[in-house]
């Protein structure tokens, strides 16, 4: 039901300008060719295609990393 209604409610257009202008930040025109050309690529597109498959596996172990940690703090707060 959630995927459903984020499909629904979720703004793309409003990352658009933010994207750009952080990719701008951060990288060289240089590095925004090579991105361009390696995603346009077919092991380019390949990686894009695996990438949701991926990360769906990986974020549950950076999740559990991350609930341990504000453990963690959570316990060092409560003995100080």
């Amino acid at each position: 039901m959630f995927i459903v209604f984020m499909r629904k409610s979720f703004r793309p257009e409003r990352l658009r300008q933010p994207m750009i202008a952080l990719m701008a930040k951060h990288f060289t025109a240089g590095e925004l060719d090579a991105l361009a050309k390696f995603y346009g690529s077919a092991k380019g597109r390949a990686v894009l295609r695996k990438f949701g498959r991926y990360m769906a596996d990986v974020m549950p172990v950076i999740q559990e990393e991350v609930r341990r940690g504000i453990n963690d703090f959570a316990r060092e707060l409560g003995s100080q």
